[in-house]
Parts: structure tokens; C-alpha cells; sequence
């Protein structure tokens, strides 16, 4: 009888201890983002509860904001690219070629007609 409440309480510590540790676990749910951007600034995130070891601020609101202007950045410097090739394309389309015109019919081996005499 004593060996089968021993037995007992090791299953029950075992479970215990198992779902204590699955719910350490847990991962946080993902937030909803909206399509159309942020609906609130991000310094609300300040009040937010699930922090790690920072604080609020340095956990959420200045990576977020630099997140934010990273961003914006990489954006303008794409515009500043794309505006630099289209102005490329357009400089290379408005020069005259020395190239000769294209079209022109030719022949079978019309430039080796002085080589081989034809009949």
C-alpha cells in the first residue's frame, strides 16, 4: 500500500512538473495587424504587458520606431534609384545611334561575291 502512494505521488509530481513546463512554453498569439498600417502610434506599445527583460520603451517603442525609419529610409533610397535609371534610359534613348538602319534586304553571301565568281 505505501509503494503504490509513492508511486502515486511520483506520477502526480511528474505531471505537475510536465504542465508547468509546457505552459512556460506557451508561444503568445499573434496580433492582429491591419492592411492599411498602424491605427495606433507606436508609443502605446509602452503599456503593453508581455515584456521581456527591458523596459517597456527598450523592448518595444524605440525598435519599432527604428524599424519605422530603417524603412523609410530603404524606400527613399529605392525612389532615389528608380528616378536615377529612368533618367539613364531616357538620356540613352535620346542619342542618335551610328548604328546603319535595320531592314534592309540582303542576299546569300553577298558580301563574299568578289571571293566566288557566279556564273
Amino acid at each position: 500500500m505505501a509503494r503504490s502512494i509513492r508511486t502515486l505521488a511520483v506520477i502526480a509530481v511528474v505531471l505537475i512538473a510536465s504542465g508547468t513546463a509546457t505552459f512556460a512554453q506557451r508561444p503568445q498569439q499573434a496580433r492582429y495587424t491591419s492592411p492599411y498600417g498602424p491605427t495606433l502610434p507606436v508609443q502605446l506599445n509602452y503599456f503593453r504587458a508581455d515584456n521581456g527583460v527591458l523596459d517597456p520603451y527598450n523592448a518595444w517603442v524605440r525598435p519599432t520606431q527604428q524599424l519605422q525609419s530603417r524603412l523609410s529610409g530603404i524606400e527613399n533610397r529605392q525612389i532615389y534609384d528608380e528616378k536615377a535609371t529612368q533618367s539613364a534610359l531616357k538620356k540613352l534613348s535620346s542619342r542618335s545611334s551610328t548604328a546603319g538602319p535595320t531592314g534592309k534586304g540582303s542576299g546569300f553571301m553577298m558580301y563574299y561575291s568578289n571571293y566566288f565568281q557566279t556564273r
